[in-house]
């Protein structure tokens, strides 16, 4: 497949995970603003993120909490339509732009992602492990709960690994969390 092809199957992807009628994720973070649609709801903003990937070599990490960018290396976009397909877009520069599309057999590039997103309504963590080719997911409904006990265990790991030295890189360059402009971004 082209980087045109996969650029245009990824936005046809997008489409199909925004639609309030399907049961799929979209997940948007960028310099402007976060956006998720988790489950059959309506786009939000994002309260809380913790997401890892590392793709060819690279390791890239976002951060938001409390709505606020933390840690934002580059542009990102996730749809994940159910357990067994998922599609990732990486970059800001729509020349750069990087989409991958998981499970795989066929890539070669080394590809994993791990991640938590909280919204109003639902936290979703997910993985992707190359090695065993399958998508693990787990969502909770914090309407029941009230608040995310999922994100909160996801955090704490997640600082854990900070203090045992892991290093990051921290791009905070007029970063806001405007739901209204990722939204005017969306193709509908």
């Amino acid at each position: 497949m082209t980087t045109e092809e996969k650029a245009t199957y990824f936005e046809e992807t997008v489409r199909k995970s925004i639609n309030p009628k399907k049961q799929a994720d979209y997940i948007s973070i960028n310099e402007k603003g976060t956006a998720a649609k988790l489950g059959d709801n309506e786009i939000e903003r994002i309260i809380n993120a913790a997401i890892v990937v590392e793709y060819e070599g690279a390791r890239y990490e976002w951060q938001i909490e409390d709505g606020k960018p933390i840690t934002i290396p580059t542009g990102m976009r996730i749809c994940l339509k159910n357990m067994k397909k998922a599609a990732l877009e990486l970059g800001d520069n729509i020349e750069y732009k990087q989409h991958v599309f998981f499970p795989n057999k066929e890539q070669e590039e080394t590809f994993s992602i791990f991640g938590i997103v909280e919204n109003e309504e639902f936290a979703v963590a997910f993985s992707y492990n190359p090695n065993k080719e399958e998508i693990k997911y787990v969502c909770e409904d914090k309407m029941i709960n009230g608040a995310s006990d999922l994100y909160a265990i996801v955090r704490d790991a997640w600082m854990e690994g900070m203090k045992d030295g892991r290093k990051e890189t921290v791009n905070t360059q007029g970063e806001t969390n405007d739901q209204e402009y990722i939204c005017s971004e969306m193709p509908w």
